[in-house]
């Protein structure tokens, strides 16, 4: 009986390895729907521009956008507000504290909140760069630009006038380069006047222009399509090279701000991406092979001491009660203060996402909003709970007057 059960998990074993090694070797199917993903390898995400990068700016740090990397202007930005809003005109800016890189933003269409959008702008105001290559922009962001742009589908124009509209040359460069057209374009049809035109087409629609932003300038490309991995690899990439150089040599941070069609995705299955990464493939394998080892070894079975079983604890809602009571009884005003603060700091982490680690001017200003409270009530439970832990003694009055400010907050969020 044992060895007929060896010999079915066997078979079981050899049939799951033989489908994985059938699944892992078989040619995945294309699929012609642009991602824009920089860990994408179909034709239309944009693997090939992110493990290029290197070369385009050496020894430069290369990577994906990071929250950190707009945010930095976040706490500037409230304080700003904050003393316009007192009527102080005199705000103290210090532009060394900032770090400087590129930022390349990629998609069909292109959107950050406006939180988002300030901080860029000002990234820019300090003399750095920006590409944003999208077909269209979100309303809100044309506006802050001064862009306006046209969405154009070859059932509308029709396939002879498409292809036309993909034969494409840089302005500072003479010389008409004809892609392979696409089924859609975007077509800036309204810009500053400061704005520089980089990049037009045969039939003399602007794709391209480099917009002047303080001491920097962002360059807008409605051709998003020339940065895929298809493009790069079969298609002339002179003009997305030329676009990419134009660019300095600096740390170089690039993001897919989605926007685009939520029903795609790259990677259908957990299998899918594992395929996708070598390393992990190796990995997911290496695992794997490891389990069926462990497993044809642990056949047998081991005997084991019984394990000892820990007392049950008592949390029932009654010994809560009793607890309470105590600390009621007993005056631990100052124990019951410090546990419900500790609950407050629990709840902003586990339901708001906020970092509780230092609560300053910018936890106050996310909580807030997070929560949709205003702010100063935020900051008055951090300083009245300031305020009463440094006493030797918390009085009753103290403690109820917190416990209707926490009972506030929840009320309000």
């Amino acid at each position: 009986m044992k060895r007929a059960i060896i010999f079915i998990l066997g078979l079981i074993i050899v049939f799951v390895v033989i489908n994985i090694v059938h699944y892992a070797i078989r040619p995945r199917p294309f699929r012609w729907y642009p991602s824009y993903l920089t860990y994408d390898r179909q034709p239309y995400g944009c693997s090939v521009l992110y493990d290029q990068l290197e070369s385009f700016y050496p020894d430069k740090d290369i990577r994906r956008v990071q929250n950190e990397d707009l945010s930095q202007y976040h706490a500037f930005l409230w304080m700003k507000k904050d003393s316009l809003e007192n009527g102080k005109s005199d705000f103290i800016f210090d532009s060394s504290r900032f770090k400087n890189f590129n930022f390349i933003g990629i998609n069909s269409i292109f959107s950050l909140d406006s939180l988002s959008t300030e901080s860029l702008l000002m990234h820019l105001r300090l003399g750095n760069q920006a590409m944003i290559a999208s077909t269209v922009l979100d309303d809100s962001l044309e506006a802050v630009l001064g862009i306006k742009t046209r969405f154009i589908d070859e059932d509308s124009v029709g396939e002879d006038i498409m292809s036309s509209k993909y034969t494409m040359e840089l302005t500072k460069r003479n010389g008409f380069i004809t892609y392979k057209p696409y089924t859609d374009l975007g077509v800036i049809t309204a810009y500053p006047q400061n704005a520089e035109v980089v990049l037009r087409n045969s039939s003399g629609d602007v794709l391209g222009v480099k917009i002047p932003i303080g001491k920097g300038s962002l360059t807008y490309i409605s051709v998003p399509i020339l940065f895929t991995n298809y493009y790069l690899l079969k298609q002339d990439h002179w003009i997305t090279e030329s676009l990419l150089t134009d660019l300095p040599i600096e740390n170089t941070y690039i993001t897919n701000y989605y926007v685009g069609d939520p029903s795609y995705s790259p990677s259908r299955s957990i299998l899918d991406f594992i395929h996708s990464q070598p390393s992990l493939s190796w990995a997911f394998y290496t695992a794997i092979v490891t389990l069926l080892v462990y497993g044809l070894t642990q056949i047998k079975r081991i005997e084991r001491p019984v394990p000892l079983l820990k007392p049950p604890v008592n949390t029932t809602v009654k010994f809560l009660e009793s607890l309470s009571s105590f600390y009621y009884i007993k005056q631990g005003n100052k124990a019951l203060l410090i546990h419900k603060m500790n609950y407050f700091m629990e709840q902003a982490r586990e339901i708001y996402h906020v970092n509780t680690s230092l609560p300053d001017e910018s936890f106050y200003h996310q909580l807030a909003q997070k929560a949709k409270v205003k702010r100063s009530l935020v900051k008055l439970i951090i300083e009245k709970y300031r305020e009463y832990i440094s006493q030797e003694v918390v009085t009753m009055e103290q403690f109820l007057r917190f416990h209707k400010l926490i009972q506030l907050f929840k009320k309000k969020s």
